[in-house]
């Protein structure tokens, strides 16, 4: 392969723990093994799971249960990570979780809702600090902190006999 107009060739990334690690990926090295050290760990080889263990502090959420459904595996959420959601969850996938009743089938009020789910300045914070926000007697969310990890099937759980309230209120603060 080259690169683009100068038709250089493209220079590979070494790997680094075999010593032959050239000086612009220097830093890497030094980094990586600093990480280590702090760590008590051995260098891990390069692709192992443990690589990501090693260095992701947060690949710890993948390995603990869903705190409501005590499901194990997969995408855990709090309030750290409320943010991301977002991206995770596409408007579509959003309402196929969330949405009940005959809300689907009103064009002109899905079209709306799916401008403001998809506008930069939205966040899942905000319905995820509303929906923790309110005073609930239903007995829902009893025991349930916003830092509890939970699974995407429970958040949905949460938001779906809340969120056409959520709506409404932020069509009547001018949403």
């Amino acid at each position: 392969m080259f690169k683009f107009r100068t038709g250089e060739p493209f220079k590979g990334i070494p790997n680094i723990w075999d010593g032959q690690v050239h000086e612009e990926f220097n830093f890497i090295h030094r980094v990586l093994w600093r990480l280590f050290q702090s760590r008590g760990l051995e260098a891990p080889f390069r692709g192992l799971p443990s690589m990501n263990n090693t260095i992701l502090a947060t690949q710890e959420r993948y390995n603990q249960p869903c705190f409501k459904c005590h499901h194990a595996g997969g995408r855990r959420w709090n309030s750290s990570n409320w943010s991301l959601l977002k991206g995770y969850w596409p408007p579509e996938v959003f309402f196929s979780m969330v949405l009940q009743g005959h809300l689907n089938s009103n064009p002109w009020e899905m079209n709306k809702l799916r401008l403001y789910l998809t506008d930069p300045t939205f966040t899942h914070d905000m319905v995820m600090s509303w929906t923790f926000d309110r005073t609930d007697d239903s007995g829902r969310y009893k025991n349930i902190r916003r830092d509890a990890l939970l699974c995407t099937y429970c958040i949905a759980d949460l938001l779906r006999p809340e969120f056409h309230i959520w709506w409404l209120e932020q069509k009547r603060t001018g949403a």
